[in-house]
């Protein structure tokens, strides 16, 4: 595996060959190591940048800070998917909504984070059951985005089995 994180299967001795120079450039093996960037020769030099845009996409995610922010806004769902790792709880136990206190700190953790960019992503349950929170939660979370210079998007992860015409008023077109 390399720096990118590719890997090839190769015959067993093939690190003896590359070690002994006994490998012929020309043969597909060779062909396939210098594409994956496993080997280098004169010819190699665009391929370096190939290889650092891979690697650079590959751990873009460790540089800047947390980007993605999952708020959990309830327990609650009308559903009762099989697949699904929710604790589910029907859908009338408000008690197992996000509380005001615990919005305003995940919120607040989400700005801490040293990205200029930010995604806020609602998730439940079905997140949409606890509108409330989520008309709680956005505008507090746009005004701190602003005011820090952040980009904020927003991702409302639903089954959509409950949209209405409220919902709309929240994500403006």
């Amino acid at each position: 595996m390399n720096e990118a994180g590719e890997f090839l299967f190769v015959p067993t001795g093939t690190v003896q060959c590359l070690a002994d120079e006994r490998l012929d450039t020309g043969s597909v093996l060779y062909q396939d190591l210098k594409a994956k960037q496993f080997v280098y020769d004169d010819s190699s030099s665009p391929l370096l940048d190939i290889l650092a845009t891979k690697v650079r996409t590959k751990f873009d995610h460790m540089c800047g800070g947390t980007k993605l922010h999952i708020f959990v806004v309830t327990l609650r769902c009308e559903h009762s998917c099989e697949y699904c790792q929710v604790s589910r709880q029907t859908a009338t136990r408000g008690e197992f909504d996000m509380s005001p206190a615990t919005a305003d700190r995940a919120i607040a953790m989400m700005m801490d984070s040293p990205a200029s960019a930010v995604t806020l992503e609602f998730q439940g349950g079905e997140p949409l059951l606890a509108f409330d929170v989520i008309q709680y939660i956005i505008p507090r979370a746009k005004q701190q985005a602003r005011e820090r210079g952040k980009d904020l998007d927003i991702v409302v992860c639903t089954n959509l089995a409950c949209v209405d015409g409220r919902h709309t008023s929240v994500f403006p077109r």
